[in-house]
């Protein structure tokens, strides 16, 4: 199914379009991290139909070194990424709007 190590992004939940690391699997879900959200000591149960597989990070990038290592790997691939601004995928509370321009996000309340 997953390897670690297998980059996803995640394309349903409240995570939706982020990079994520895929660390292990449990009871037919993955467990994802990001390094910054969801840290390694603190994995996040993924369905795997709600990601999509991108590349493969060698564990040793990441797995001795931490969260710093894993969270600039995915830096990494998010910039080789040629349609991930297209998509409008910045960081949380931004968003693209069609204009090309940032806007931060306004809550109703």
């Amino acid at each position: 199914m997953f390897e670690q190590g297998t980059v996803v992004r995640s394309v349903a939940g409240r995570d939706k379009g982020y990079l994520l690391c895929v660390v292990g699997e449990e009871s037919g879900c993955i467990l994802v991290c990001d390094g910054k959200e969801r840290p390694l000591q603190r994995p996040k149960h993924k369905n795997p139909r709600h990601v999509e597989r991108l590349a493969q990070v060698p564990a040793l990038t990441w797995e001795l070194r931490g969260n710093q290592a894993l969270r600039k790997a995915l830096n990494q691939i998010q910039s080789q990424e040629p349609h991930s601004a297209a998509q409008g995928i910045l960081s949380r509370g931004t968003t693209k709007h069609t204009t090309g321009e940032e806007q931060k996000c306004q809550s109703p309340i």
